[in-house]
């Protein structure tokens, strides 16, 4: 389920530079040197190689590489579900940062409506029924929701489900957004739309936010920044600006420096 990983982080530091030549605001989330090893009765697997990249407050940062590249390993190390083998993922402006992670699946709860899905994390720390309700209603309407507030998960489109999900995770307010995949599970038609839904929702609540995707179009259309990762054991080969104007729309997807993104982007993988 999407849940507030509010936990003590790896390693918290008063004070924290930006990396040169990457951006004058504050650094959200910093990796450095991590690497990512299983052991197992075979030996030991190594999942993540030296593992180095900021976070930078309020961009949107898509990891993109192919299955079994250690992405979703990444994610687990960053909300502390997961230890490093080595290296760090510090959190230096926050000494208990919020982090909301949103699987592909949506985990809702089927005994509850949506709008006591969305008020979950709130009611779990103990805020005012009213209060989260009200909360709960804005991110609804943000959502387009609206109208199937009292309505069970059952009942919901994969689609929908998905911001259900995704409205769970932004009521907590969160320091950093992790999705990993969370579009993953819907046909090509409803990933497109729920792509473009995603990337309003941005635009109006402009939280950070970390997702994995396979899509380079996905990582594309909603990225500040494309973090490209190889195959296991995986380590960042190219961290790719995204200079497309914004706001951004579908009609983005069809024009030439579109493409040429694109192109690099395949590129960077393939090799």
């Amino acid at each position: 389920m999407t849940t507030d990983l509010s936990a003590t982080p790896l390693k918290k530091e008063k004070h924290h530079r930006a990396r040169e030549g990457k951006s004058s605001l504050p650094v959200v989330l910093s990796v450095s040197d991590l690497d990512v090893t299983f052991v197992e009765e075979t030996g030991e697997l190594k999942v993540l190689r030296n593992i180095n990249f900021d976070i930078y407050e309020h961009q949107f940062v898509c990891l993109l590489g192919p299955s079994g590249s250690g992405k979703s390993t990444l994610l687990r190390v960053l909300s502390d579900l997961l230890p490093p083998t080595k290296g760090t993922a510090t959190y230096p402006h926050a000494t208990q940062p919020k982090i909301s992670y949103v699987f592909q699946d949506a985990n809702l709860l089927p005994w509850r409506t949506v709008l006591k899905n969305i008020t979950l994390p709130l009611e779990i720390a103990g805020m005012d029924a009213k209060l989260a309700d009200e909360k709960a209603m804005q991110l609804i309407h943000l959502t387009n929701l609206q109208g199937f507030e009292n309505s069970n998960p059952q009942d919901l489109s994969g689609g929908m489900a998905q911001r259900v999900a995704i409205a769970r995770a932004l009521i907590q307010e969160p320091d950093i957004l992790l999705m990993d995949e969370p579009f993953g599970s819907l046909d090509a038609l409803t990933r497109e739309k729920m792509s473009g839904e995603l990337l309003n929702i941005w635009q109006e609540q402009r939280i950070t936010v970390l997702m994995v995707t396979h899509s380079i179009s996905e990582a594309i259309l909603l990225s500040d920044r494309v973090l490209v990762i190889t195959p296991r054991p995986g380590c960042i080969t190219l961290d790719l600006e995204i200079n497309l104007p914004r706001p951004r729309n579908d009609d983005m997807r069809f024009t030439p420096p579109f493409g040429e993104l694109a192109r690099l982007l395949r590129s960077s993988i393939q090799a």
